[in-house]
């Protein structure tokens, strides 16, 4: 499989030039912008003194590490861009013990969770500020994919909360930010390892997500989850799980919004896993696409099994059929307003989106508003709010579970 994958790697590394996106916060106020990020991670703890890092191997006996890091956003963050070493930088903060400053407890049973979720995250909802047009607070989990450190994950958890007005220009949170980073290997060929990995911990996946929820519902906030990659197949598979384990008519509901950026798992096993866990979710939000080198690949490494996230193996396999060429599928007509189509899933092709030289990190500030809309101000897809985004035909549903999908194309290089 290695030798297979470095002969392919050269055609997957081309990429072209593409214009800066906007700052995030112009202004000399940004720039001593900072976000409390939350984690949970069932890496390894480095040994590094005081200060917490943690690697790529699993812990032992498994459990979770749960804390919290000061992430400073510069004035040079740009929307939807992660950048290790000018915009982002973490700082880690500290509990202060009767033995002085120490790094935060190490936890690891269920019971540990929950207190966790209790004693941390219920005072940071209960402090965080309502969205500016009033409603509920904003509680986001941010689930990172293949080939993901520890740090990438809180970075990026970090620069979500900026970009999705969690956290003002003025460093005022709105909203609570958690990272959830499993034990991804952080190389190009691990793929294999992180498939494991990614399944190896829904055991303590499911468990927080299923404390935090309730806590949510308590609080009366939203619970957001975002998944990248591989992450929405541990994701998805957690969720599934829960919804198995609940009696019909005791299920409450675990997320408000579920949005799953180019996922990484079979589209027949997501048309069995969505049909379990739909009911318990207010909406699902697919961004696909047909660029994704990444997603390619993984679906010639699964034996030509499609991908949820590689619109190429499903609505333009489709298309193809028919005539129509790899650039005359944005052309085509409108969606009719029918009432009884608005279902619970939406898909948006985001195909010439500013993203990574593989195509599989989406990155363009229409997307990034198209979250803001999601996360911050819950505009459904097709309101003035949404404006890029252009309902496309579809036709039928290339999933069996999926009775009414709506598609959508991103128009990019709207901001």
């Amino acid at each position: 499989m290695r030798l297979r994958f470095l002969a392919i790697s050269p055609f997957l590394l081309c990429g072209g030039c593409v214009t800066p996106p906007p700052l995030a916060c112009p202004g000399s106020r940004a720039a001593s912008r900072t976000a409390k990020v939350f984690f949970a991670t069932d890496r390894r703890q480095l040994p590094s003194g005081d200060v917490l890092r943690f690697g790529r191997e699993r812990t032992e006996p498994p459990g979770l590490h749960l804390g919290w890091e000061q992430v400073t956003l510069g004035s040079g963050h740009r929307l939807g861009k992660v950048d290790a070493a000018i915009a982002i930088t973490p700082a880690h903060e500290q509990d202060e013990s009767a033995e002085g400053p120490r790094p935060n407890a190490l936890r690891r049973t269920d019971a540990e969770i929950t207190a966790f979720v209790e004693t941390r995250l219920r005072p940071a909802i209960r402090l965080a500020s309502p969205r500016p047009t009033g409603g509920p607070r904003q509680v986001l989990v941010f689930i990172h994919g293949y080939n993901t450190t520890f740090d990438e994950t809180v970075r990026k958890t970090a620069q979500l909360a900026g970009d999705l007005d969690l956290v003002t220009c003025d460093g005022k949170m709105r909203g609570v930010a958690v990272a959830y980073s499993w034990p991804a290997q952080g190389t190009l060929l691990s793929y294999l390892a992180d498939e494991e990995n990614a399944e190896w911990t829904q055991q303590r996946l499911a468990p927080f997500l299923e404390a935090l929820a309730m806590v949510c519902r308590q609080e009366h906030a939203e619970l957001h989850l975002v998944a990248h990659s591989m992450g929405a197949r541990a994701l998805v598979r957690s969720l599934a799980d829960l919804a198995n384990a609940g009696e019909p008519h005791r299920r409450e509901r675990l997320a408000d919004h579920v949005i799953l950026l180019a996922p990484d798992i079979g589209r027949g096993l997501f048309d069995q896993y969505v049909e379990r866990f739909l009911p318990l979710i207010g909406h699902l939000t697919i961004y696909v696409s047909a660029e994704d080198r990444a997603l390619g690949l993984s679906r010639l490494l699964h034996g030509g099994h499609q991908r949820l996230g590689l619109l190429e193996s499903t609505v333009l396999a489709a298309l193809q059929i028919t005539g129509l060429g790899r650039g005359d599928h944005r052309e085509l007509g409108y969606i009719a307003e029918q009432g009884g189509a608005r279902g619970k899933i939406d898909m948006i092709d985001v195909s010439g989106s500013f993203t990574s030289q593989f195509g599989h990190s989406y990155e363009d500030p229409a997307l990034v508003a198209d979250l803001r809309e999601i996360i911050s101000h819950d505009t459904p897809a097709g309101r003035d709010g949404r404006g890029p985004l252009q309902p496309r035909e579809i036709g039928p549903s290339p999933f069996r579970n999926i009775k009414h999908l709506r598609y959508f194309q991103l128009k990019t290089g709207a901001l």
